[in-house]
């Protein structure tokens, strides 16, 4: 490593309680630990940028807690979209809504693949790039990251989400 380059750290965003939540899908496996599949095939079929479209969701031992990460230099401290100016967040949010629709054309095709494993990663894909709230979304070192997108409320239900 060059001198005076920051070397990328996990750096966390938020954490939120699991208290009357409950974890989306119903693929064999929580949600949460599909994290790797679901950031690769984002990368790899949309863009590089789009592995950091979501952010790291780790459950604590008990199920009682999620930590939302993602990686960069900690220095620069990540901001919720929702503090940000009207205008600047609408940009941002132009910006993020476009590789969202990028994403789920990709989960669209998947789904209605004849492969059994692609028809599965299409509903992954489906279950987790819902329409964030503006302080669901996290701006870090010009990224857009979202979180909040493994849980729902025990009343909800994805269609409730869908703008």
């Amino acid at each position: 490593m060059m001198e005076g380059q920051q070397m990328d750290e996990q750096v966390l965003l938020r954490s939120d309680s699991l208290d009357g939540m409950r974890e989306t899908g119903g693929f064999g496996q929580p949600l949460h630990t599909l994290y790797p599949q679901i950031r690769a095939v984002l990368a790899s079929e949309l863009e590089p940028v789009a592995a950091w479209l979501l952010a790291e969701p780790v459950v604590d031992r008990t199920g009682s807690r999620v930590d939302w990460y993602t990686q960069g230099d900690p220095d620069h401290p990540p901001q919720v979209l929702s503090a940000l100016p009207e205008a600047e967040r609408t940009a941002l949010r132009v910006r993020l809504d476009e590789l969202l629709s990028r994403g789920r054309a990709l989960a669209a095709r998947y789904a209605a693949s004849d492969d059994t494993h692609r028809v599965q990663l299409g509903a992954m894909l489906q279950a987790v790039l819902v329409q964030p709230l503006d302080e669901d979304i996290f701006l870090f070192e010009d990224r857009l990251t979202p979180v909040s997108y493994t849980h729902l409320r025990a009343h909800e239900t994805r269609e409730d989400l869908v703008c």
